[in-house]
């Protein structure tokens, strides 16, 4: 019988709908439905200013590492009414295949960046406890040359792809049946039925319609390709995927070219060489970028982060304005400082200020030619890392709910509600890169996931749970509850005053003792300016973003 929940009659009418359909099985789901398994999870992870948690106790952190998060009966009941599709049928399938087949050691994020709802610290713990801490690479500002990192003093604790993949491993063992809940199938739209219903459509032409639907797929769907690129290059998004797939992506003595200045960029020319290939880097940047994050560090430190939030937040800053901070604050590619040092150390070539406009065929041979008039080749591939185009406009995903509920779509990337809802009257949630407007500029990174899980699971974990276990909560009470939830955000602001360089939270006294709470566990002594204010305002000086 659960089997038939949230298909669809012969005459289109849903037939006893699904609770949740999640669309993707990446980080960003695996953090939301672990939010909305977690019998207890840690709440002082500020929903919408999103600046994390506190590192808990040791004694503590370990018992939560050994013990199981929810009761089978919990789980069964949630995960009866709750689907995850997914191309890869898996948990962290494309995430996995990309960095294997990338070769890439570490990831580029902290370890406290995480999927675990329950404490962002609980990474270094697991690997305290099982004396893997030696995979971990500390950030050391100043050994390379250039380096945007210099001078930052953060918590850089990098871990290895293995300890991370383990980890997760570990985080699905302690949510039973978690770990087989992935149905294999590519989704083609996401449609909104009615205020309470949406409907999946997958490829193979079968629909499921459910109260909630949480879209958490990849940066985009549609790579950037140059105009001058001929036939014979190859994305390096294919590259990747054929890879993964164990085909052959080049031979021994091939010249591989392969454009673009990014991390990606360098992890190809790396692969390029394990194969024999002759790599060439081609970048138009007069030189490369070296930061350890793809982000303005200045987003990640306790003391500068919250100025920053709060104006990119501040209902005063309209949405090309924050389109602009956005790109202001991912400044494109860059290469980690590990990742750069390999790249001197190997045998590619770097050419760098080399902008390609045209590339030229010959006898199955390939030479590229820059503004300035250089020519570079022959080469017998072409690779392009030039990533991927931002948001949802050219989404055949989004094709259909763009048609039927327009929002503004800046950048490519749609306006949402702040309860990241596709607008207020919608139940389909949109988390990942495509949510950095409503966000931030940290959206798609693994920092995105507790901030995305955080602010979907305030609006509906509860609602979720009662109907799953059965506590009397009707489907009607439950939607309205949600849409209450979701609009109480739309009251609840950030903004910052530059001249005294102060973040004001208002909104209703308990949301912004809420954020206060969040702001005191990260930034100590955050003052409380009347317990009894109508409106609730809390002010932190901080330092000048």
């Amino acid at each position: 019988m659960s089997s038939m929940l949230g298909t669809e009659s012969s005459s289109g009418t849903p037939a006893d709908p699904l609770e949740l359909v999640i669309v993707g099985a990446g980080p960003h789901g695996l953090a939301l439905l672990l939010r909305l398994l977690d019998d207890k999870p840690d709440e002082s992870g500020d929903f919408f200013v999103g600046l994390g948690s506190k590192a808990r106790a040791w004694r503590r952190t370990r018992a939560d590492l050994g013990r199981q998060r929810c009761s089978k009966e919990t789980a069964k009941a949630i995960l009866k009414r709750v689907r995850v599709i997914d191309e890869g049928g898996s948990w962290l399938n494309r995430w996995d295949d990309q960095f294997q087949a990338l070769e890439i050691p570490h990831l580029r994020s902290p370890s406290d960046q995480n999927p675990c709802p329950y404490d962002s610290f609980a990474l270094q713990q697991f690997a305290a406890a099982r004396g893997r801490e030696c995979e971990f690479v500390n950030l050391e500002p100043g050994s390379v040359p250039d380096c945007e990192c210099c001078g930052f003093k953060g918590n850089f604790l990098l871990p290895s792809t293995a300890l991370f993949r383990d980890f997760c491993a570990h985080l699905l063992s302690q949510y039973p049946a978690v770990a087989d809940h992935v149905t294999r199938g590519r989704v083609e739209t996401v449609e909104r039925l009615d205020d309470d219903l949406a409907r999946v459509v997958l490829a193979d032409g079968t629909s499921m319609v459910a109260r909630r639907v949480v879209v958490a797929v990849g940066p985009s769907a549609a790579p950037r390709l140059p105009d001058w690129a001929p036939g014979g290059t190859t994305h390096a998004w294919d590259v990747v995927a054929a890879r993964a797939r164990g085909e052959e992506i080049a031979a021994a003595g091939d010249r591989v070219a392969v454009v673009g200045g990014g991390l990606t960029s360098a992890h190809l020319c790396f692969v390029a060489e394990r194969l024999g290939c002759a790599a060439t880097l081609v970048a138009r940047r007069e030189r490369l970028r070296v930061s350890q994050y793809d982000l303005d560090l200045a987003w990640l430190g306790w003391r500068t982060r919250p100025g920053r939030i709060a104006k990119y937040l501040s209902g005063r800053t309209p949405p090309d304005a924050r389109l602009a901070m956005l790109a202001a604050a991912r400044r494109g590619g860059s290469v980690s400082p590990e990742a750069y040092r390999l790249l001197v150390a190997s045998a590619s070539r770097v050419i760098v200020d080399a902008d390609v406009v045209s590339a030229d065929s010959v006898d199955g041979e390939t030479w590229l030619e820059t503004a300035d008039a250089r020519r570079f080749g022959p080469f017998d591939r072409v690779w392009l890392a030039t990533g991927g185009a931002p948001g949802v406009a050219g989404s055949p995903l989004f094709a259909g709910l763009l048609g039927d509920r327009p929002v503004e779509v800046v950048g490519g990337y749609p306006r949402l509600h702040p309860s990241l809802r596709w607008e207020l009257d919608t139940p389909i949630y949109v988390v990942g890169a495509c949510a950095a407007l409503a966000l931030g500029p940290d959206a798609l990174n693994l920092a995105g996931t507790r901030m995305s899980s955080c602010r979907v699971a305030s609006v509906f974990r509860d609602s979720l749970r009662a109907r799953c276990l059965r506590e009397g909560t009707s489907a009607q009470e439950a939607a309205r509850t949600e849409r209450a939830r979701a609009r109480r955000l739309e009251n609840l602001t950030v903004s910052f005053v530059a001249r005294s360089a102060t973040v004001v939270v208002r909104g209703r006294p308990g949301d912004a003792a809420r954020i206060s709470k969040a702001l005191s566990s990260v930034i100590p002594g955050v003052p409380r300016l009347g317990n009894g204010l109508r409106r609730g305002i809390y002010k932190k000086r901080g330092e000048r973003p």
